[in-house]
């Protein structure tokens, strides 16, 4: 295992441990090439007292729930920070949170591969943060994919992007975002995406809805972009 105070840590190859690394102030963590990995049986990466920079071409994962805490985390940001699940091959898994966040910052996430939580697959309910995530990979949680809390937060969907378990943007102001070309996209409306109050398709985007989708009351939609209805589109705003 690796502890330190910033960091950086430059991971070719494989650490373990029960925290695989842990930085104690703001740091930067890179996991570089597709056979890197971060194993710890209860976090992958801890960052604790200030925001760090997680950037993984590889593997992050937890093994195990501690039997303290009742939890696991493949990232455990309790300061907050960003994380860049880079590339198809990009894996970020836990027995429970896949990536988490404590009280004492925002976050950043962009996933272009697999996040996986046999609970939750991104769990940022603390504080009032205005949090980020930006998918055009897989995200996956068995309670919920994504949970956010009470702030302002956004969520963009980009070609490819696949949630499995429920999107929920929490309280606040949150956004649902279509961005890039290429996407499809069903459920708008339904219980699988709920408390997004801003629907947007981005300048410069092209999406095709397919199935039923529904423009709530109250929920503001906004093409800025292209939008193909290929289903059933109901506006009841």
């Amino acid at each position: 295992a690796y502890a330190g105070a910033s960091g950086p840590v430059q991971n070719f190859g494989t650490i373990t441990g029960y925290e695989a690394v842990w930085i104690d102030g703001g740091g930067i963590v890179n996991n570089v090439g597709t056979g890197s990995q971060l194993i710890g049986s209860y976090i992958g990466i801890v960052g604790f007292s200030g925001a760090v920079t997680v950037t993984n071409a590889g593997t992050i994962r937890a093994t195990t729930l501690s039997t303290i805490a009742s939890h696991a985390y493949g990232v455990y940001l309790r300061a907050g920070g960003t994380i860049t699940n880079s590339g198809s091959a990009s894996l970020i898994a836990a027995p429970d949170i896949a990536i988490g966040s404590g009280s004492f910052g925002g976050n950043v996430v962009n996933n272009q591969g697999q996040i996986i939580g046999t609970n939750y697959g991104v769990w940022l309910v603390n504080g009032t943060f205005n949090n980020t995530i930006t998918n055009s990979g897989t995200i996956s949680g068995g309670t919920k994919a994504v949970a956010f809390g009470a702030g302002n937060d956004l969520l963009t969907l980009q070609a490819g992007a696949t949630f499995i378990g429920v999107v929920d943007g929490g309280a606040g102001t949150n956004t649902l975002a279509f961005d890039g070309t290429g996407g499809s996209f069903t459920g708008l409306g339904s219980a699988s995406f709920t408390n997004f109050g801003i629907v947007s398709v981005n300048s410069g985007a092209s999406w095709t809805f397919t199935g039923a989708n529904t423009v709530a009351s109250g929920v503001a939609f906004t093409n800025s972009g292209t939008m193909a209805n290929s289903g059933t589109l109901t506006n009841n705003t």
